[in-house]
């Protein structure tokens, strides 16, 4: 990332903009490459969906960013204005994932499942429903529609989790998670 002399500046912190960070450089520094990003906890396994923006960078380290964060999970490259939300879907949404498993794996050890069987059953069921989606490369509607029958019991389940405000509560969670 180094270009002649002159480092890359890299800043791992939500809601500092780009603006704040060179404001506490020297004027000389003002032009110097700078990104952004925001990886999630995932990134301890290589599972990482990170966010990247940058700031006075050429396409080249732009890639070469892109390659190294690659590494540790997913990456992409985005406006530094889509940050803030892009931070509460991947950063926050780790927390917001683990909770609907927490939901599930608390009624079933309700349902006699120990604790060890229900997160092993909740945690392969979410990472399975996830790979459909980005293999198939489809959406979550169409992956629903997959599976539900009329007057079955998936069908029954997801009614009474909207007639409880779920997608509403989820959406509000997110919102509520902005910078």
């Amino acid at each position: 990332l180094l270009e002649g002399s002159r480092p890359t500046l890299g800043v791992v912190a939500a809601g500092v903009s780009f603006e704040q960070i060179y404001s506490k450089l020297p004027d000389s520094l003002s032009t110097l490459p700078c990104y952004r990003f925001i990886p999630n906890t995932a990134i301890a396994l290589r599972e990482s969906m990170s966010l990247l923006s940058a700031a006075n960078t050429s396409p080249e380290q732009d890639k070469l960013m892109m390659d190294l964060l690659g590494q540790l999970g997913k990456a992409v490259l985005i406006p530094q204005e889509m940050l803030a939300a892009g931070t509460s879907l991947t950063s926050c949404g780790t927390g917001f994932a683990l909770q609907f498993i927490k939901a599930n794996v608390q009624v079933a050890i309700e349902m006699g499942f120990s604790p060890e069987q229900a997160t092993e059953l909740i945690a392969q069921t979410v990472k399975g429903a996830a790979e459909l989606l980005l293999e198939n490369k489809t959406t979550p509607e169409v992956e629903i529609r997959k599976v539900t029958t009329p007057g079955g019991i998936t069908i029954r389940g997801l009614n009474e989790m909207e007639a409880s405000g779920f997608t509403a509560s989820v959406i509000k969670g997110i919102k509520a998670s902005l910078l």
